[in-house]
């Protein structure tokens, strides 16, 4: 009769693969507090009624969102946001739009848009977008 003698130490390195697997990171879950102080950092630039041809004029506010590109690259899974896409042709001004539509996506903020074409001197094709903060 022929035992197998491997069969034993299979068993184990099974046993040792199934406890050793990889925990998922996730940072969501990990940095909830750091989020939430970033939306509000946001909410309180931009308001939780804007328009995006206020924040294409207003130099002031694109640079506070852009002050925080390190936090939020830190805090946020931003691999897929086209304002962090390398080579993507995103015009300069709708990044930090971009960036606030991305992190009210990403935490589960509704909000809502409606486009309008302002008539002025010069007609002025913009965004309205309502946050809905519970």
């Amino acid at each position: 009769m022929i035992e197998n003698i491997n069969n034993n130490t299979t068993d184990k390195q099974d046993q040792n693969i199934i406890t050793k697997k990889k925990r998922v990171f996730n940072k969501k879950y990990k940095y909830q507090k750091e989020r939430k102080e970033i939306l509000n950092k946001l909410i309180s630039i931009v308001g939780t009624t804007f328009f995006s041809h206020e924040i294409d004029m207003d130099i002031e506010k694109q640079n506070k969102i852009l002050e925080m590109d390190e936090d939020i690259k830190k805090y946020f899974n931003v691999s897929n946001w086209c304002a962090y896409k390398i080579g993507k042709n995103l015009k300069k001004e709708n990044r930090p739009i971009s960036i606030v539509k991305s992190i009210l996506k990403d935490m589960n903020i509704e909000y809502t848009s409606k486009t309008y074409l302002l008539k002025q001197q010069q007609p002025i094709c913009t965004t309205e977008y309502n946050v809905k903060l519970i």
